[in-house]
């Protein structure tokens, strides 16, 4: 069951309130309540600190994040993808470039074996060419393919 003051992070992230958000982040450190933020996690679809600020599309929230919360980066949501993938499919260049500066694994796969450039590179947005250049140019496999039908 997630506490009040978990329920109190992912609402004030939802809403976009960075100064809520440093509030909360300070003061569950303050108190030795935040020992693995992996745990921390919105209980339908296990989204971490992270998930939830790509999903957002709040800049400075997700940079705060990355800097205080930085252990969840590779961690996987119930559908198996990690924030790299959120921010890709949502094609927000930012977070990609963030997300990428935090040491973000380029090809990770989600559970229906798709990497971030294989999910950008089906995408119709105006910036999922930019975000396709920006996973090749950190190493994505651009001969990687979906073995699964």
């Amino acid at each position: 069951m997630a506490s009040k003051l978990q329920k109190a992070l992912f609402s004030a992230i939802e809403h976009q309130y960075l100064a809520q958000v440093k509030k909360i982040v300070q003061a569950r450190e303050k108190a030795s309540l935040i020992t693995d933020w992996q745990k921390l996690l919105e209980p339908k679809s296990l989204d971490t600190v992270l998930h939830a600020a790509v999903r957002v599309k709040h800049e400075s929230i997700l940079k705060y994040l990355l800097e205080n919360c930085s252990s969840c980066l590779e961690q996987s949501n119930s559908s198996s993808m990690r924030p790299l993938h959120v921010a890709t499919v949502q094609c927000h260049m930012y977070a990609v470039n963030l997300l990428l500066a935090a040491g973000a694994e380029v090809d990770a796969p989600s559970e229906n074996h798709m990497t971030p450039l294989m999910l950008a590179s089906g995408q119709q947005e105006r910036d999922a060419l930019h975000i396709v250049r920006m996973l090749l140019n950190s190493g994505a496999n651009g001969a990687a393919c979906n073995t699964v039908s």
